[in-house]
């Protein structure tokens, strides 16, 4: 009887993993035709420039404003709840196809092991890619291994739904908000932001944020790409732990390091006026920051012709 029941639960499991394959595939087949495949745009045009980073990035970076500056073409791969497994992710897959000329990477928080696999989905044939489910709890590993579908994390119905979008890809990658800060969102913003900064401040800082930005700068160093790493402004300054593990590591592979510390405010002139919320700046402030960015990356470029 127990026999029985053990060959009957195996066929029901080996069903199940075939099923989820087939799911997998088709998800897949979806995904590559859906506007998040932002892989195929950037292979065509092989920009100079990557961006990588948050939401803050995503809403702070205008690649147009970047080129008109610096001549140098540009793409904004940053989005909402991306993080370092994101950067990581992304830059080994499109380093097997190019070589950008600069790496531009936002000085994120450090990895919770909660960051969303799910645009990493069809890439995890790449070893590189497929590595980073190490930095996740046993349980999420075996299930990002075992039911393939799993890494999409639920998005089969917003893949369905950039089906029938189309995106607008003139902005390259960058999505800007227009919107001002309100004062009552000022105030609301403000009282959340302290919470924020107590919870980083106490948090030990984790093993695998440090093996991950180091992951992020020897894949741009074998790509023979230049590296920036860059804090985003926000309205109420918002100082992340991990700030000071890419000073470090900036320090030791001589990577051009725009922390928090080093905005010029007479440059930026940034007011409440170009802020979406407290932690995310509108299309006005994007337009200042970009042209503060392209001034940096001129004279990162003009320091290595006179050298």
């Amino acid at each position: 009887m127990k026999k029985i029941l053990i060959i009957k639960f195996l066929i029901f499991v080996s069903i199940l993993i075939l099923l989820d394959n087939i799911l997998y595939t088709f998800i897949n087949k979806i995904y590559e035709k859906s506007s998040y495949n932002q892989v195929c745009i950037i292979k065509k045009i092989k920009p100079d420039i990557l961006f990588l980073g948050t939401s803050r990035s995503q809403h702070a970076i205008i690649p147009n404003i970047i080129e008109k500056y610096t001549g140098l073409n540009g793409y904004n791969l940053a989005w909402d709840n991306a993080g370092l497994i994101w950067s990581k992710g992304i830059l080994s897959v499109l380093t097997k196809w190019y070589s950008p000329k600069i790496i531009v990477v936002e000085i994120m928080p450090e990895f919770n092991g909660k960051e969303p696999v799910s645009r990493l989905g069809p890439y995890f044939f790449i070893e590189e890619v497929k590595e980073l489910l190490d930095y996740y709890p046993i349980s999420k590993r075996y299930k990002y291994s075992i039911f393939k579908t799993s890494r999409y994390e639920s998005k089969l119905a917003s893949l369905l739904k950039r089906l029938f979008i189309k995106y607008e890809h003139q902005f390259y990658g960058y999505i800007p908000k227009y919107n001002k800060m309100g004062i009552n969102m000022q105030l609301s913003s403000s009282k959340a932001k302290n919470s924020v900064d107590n919870k980083i401040g106490t948090a030990e800082l984790k093993k695998d944020t440090v093996s991950l930005i180091k992951n992020i700068v020897n894949t741009a160093k074998s790509s023979s790409s230049d590296i920036i790493f860059v804090q985003i402004p926000t309205f109420k300054n918002i100082h992340l732990r991990s700030e000071q593990i890419y000073k470090k590591i900036s320090i030791l592979n001589e990577i051009v390091f725009l922390g928090s510390f080093g905005f010029d405010e007479r440059t930026l002139a940034l007011s409440r006026e170009d802020f979406f919320d407290a932690t995310h700046m509108n299309h006005s402030g994007a337009k200042k920051f970009s042209k503060y960015l392209a001034n940096q990356i001129l004279l990162h470029e003009n320091f290595k012709k006179r050298h």
